[in-house]
């Protein structure tokens, strides 16, 4: 090997098993103080991130426990400022960026006040270049065709490339056949079967409101 090539050094990684108290301390407390400098509440977990090419907007995607919080900021800005300040109960869902449009969409939930529940509050639309958060699509705007009785928008998976849709997954609740009651009694489910869920990958028409079922996850449990 040529002498002028210096041998690899190995650093000791930072970790929490590594760092001693002191030493957690202050990385903690740097790692809050950036936070605050960009904008971003103290407390939160980095989860994922999102670009949108069309307004050049940087999507940034955190959560503290059952919170979900989502922040943008152009990219030749530092600071990021929070899609809206959803207040109360209200937590986010990660955002799906459109391609060619300047537009992000998150599913919201509202947790109820006194428990760990929650409803299904819809799908929000933000415009990156104006900041203007608006509803894409609510509860009413569901129209459930035969046999569901119920349904919702459990999780974004992309964004149609104009921003005139999205593809999520959906829940929908519909009552139970007779071999499928029959079925659950010779597995020994107790009391009466009432209800089944389906849970289905959509294409979201958000402007004509209406949703199309592309393919079933049977396999899947949410």
């Amino acid at each position: 090997m040529p002498g002028d090539i210096a041998k690899p050094q190995r650093h000791r990684a930072l970790s929490p098993n590594n760092l001693n108290e002191n030493q957690m301390v202050v990385t903690l407390r740097d790692e809050h103080e950036n936070l605050r400098r960009a904008g971003i509440q103290a407390g939160l977990k980095f989860q994922e991130i999102a670009y949108n090419r069309r307004s050049n907007t940087v999507i940034a995607y955190f959560r503290s426990g059952q919170t979900g919080r989502l922040y943008y900021r152009k990219s030749g800005s530092a600071r990021y400022r929070e899609v809206a300040d959803l207040g109360g109960r209200v937590t986010a869902g990660r955002a799906v960026v459109a391609a060619e449009a300047p537009v992000l969409f998150a599913n919201l939930l509202a947790y109820h006040d006194d428990s760990e529940g929650a409803d299904w509050w819809g799908v929000a639309r933000l415009n990156t270049q104006t900041g203007r958060l608006s509803a894409a699509f609510r509860q009413e705007d569901l129209k459930l065709r035969r046999p569901y009785s119920q349904g919702w928008v459990r999780e974004l998976l992309d964004s149609w490339p104009d921003g005139r849709g999205v593809v999520c997954v959906m829940s929908f609740s519909r009552p139970p056949t007779a071999a499928e009651k029959r079925r659950w009694k010779s597995r020994g489910g107790g009391g009466e079967l009432m209800s089944v869920g389906e849970h289905w990958i959509c294409d979201l028409d958000l402007e004509r409101k209406r949703y199309k079922r592309l393919t079933q996850l049977k396999a899947m449990f949410y």
